[in-house]
């Protein structure tokens, strides 16, 4: 039998955290009660790709507010519970916590990201910003304090890197009714006539392709040749021949919940 070591070794609790920690999906969405484990998962989820297959693997933490992603936060002893004292982990407590894994060259840092994406000259200070927070893992804390669908989908865009992770981008959130997410969450068809989550559509995967620069544009379908057909979408011959396939345009999605 294998004894877990304290504060070394993690087991996702059943629930939230063992759905989120085991999917594969390109995008989820997690909510659910304070006591569900949400923050933890996102780190917890993280470690899930630490090793010698996944060399330069990157993660970003993104919060909306400072004094979320700094030292003394919440969220950074959370982070340092988790990560601190797993494989060798090296870590600062800068503007930018970052927790280091020399051996696989991979990095988890937090940031924030407070910006009026109205006001021209923020959205392209947004942009470059985000241009410099490329990863494979994406988790965003509190995603409803993002409120333009266009930051959202600027930030998925640079959803990859060179490690061979999965993409992977989390958003952690309490429904609001006039968000993008619950304008995802219906069309995408995890909501009931009156708005609240069907319990039967927890943890299943819906797949979608982004058609235009709203969350009205997105096109779903129960799976990727479902969505390709209703998009019109092609693939050429010799970018088939190039590697690309069907997983590198149409998007995988989940909703998991926690109580």
């Amino acid at each position: 039998d294998f004894t877990l070591r304290d504060k070394t070794d993690f087991m996702p609790q059943k629930g939230l955290q063992e759905k989120f920690c085991a999917s594969e999906c390109n995008l989820i969405f997690i909510g659910g009660a304070a006591t569900s484990g949400k923050t933890y998962s996102m780190f917890l989820k993280y470690l899930n790709g630490l090793g010698e297959n996944h060399i330069g693997y990157t993660g970003r933490i993104i919060s909306v507010r400072l004094q979320d992603s700094k030292k003394g936060s919440s969220i950074f002893r959370d982070a340092v519970e988790v990560c601190g004292n797993f494989a060798g982990c090296e870590y600062n407590s800068s503007d930018y916590p970052t927790f280091t894994w020399k051996q696989w060259n991979a990095s988890l840092q937090l940031i924030h990201a407070n910006f009026n994406a109205d006001n021209p000259s923020e959205w392209d200070e947004f942009r470059d910003f985000i241009k410099k927070q490329q990863a494979s893992y994406i988790a965003i804390d509190e995603a409803t304090e993002i409120k333009q669908f266009k930051m959202f989908n600027y930030i998925f865009s640079r959803n990859r890197d060179s490690s061979g992770m999965t993409p992977c981008m989390a958003l952690s959130f309490n429904p609001e009714h006039n968000h993008f997410t619950t304008t995802m969450l219906k069309d995408a068809g995890y909501l009931d006539d009156n708005w609240y989550l069907r319990p039967e559509m927890d943890n299943v995967v819906r797949y979608f392709y982004m058609a235009g620069d709203t969350e009205n544009d997105i096109i779903w379908g129960v799976t990727p040749e479902d969505v390709i057909e209703r998009a019109g979408i092609t693939i050429s011959e010799s970018d088939r021949k190039a590697g690309i396939t069907d997983k590198d345009i149409v998007k995988s999605y989940t909703m998991i919940t926690g109580e």
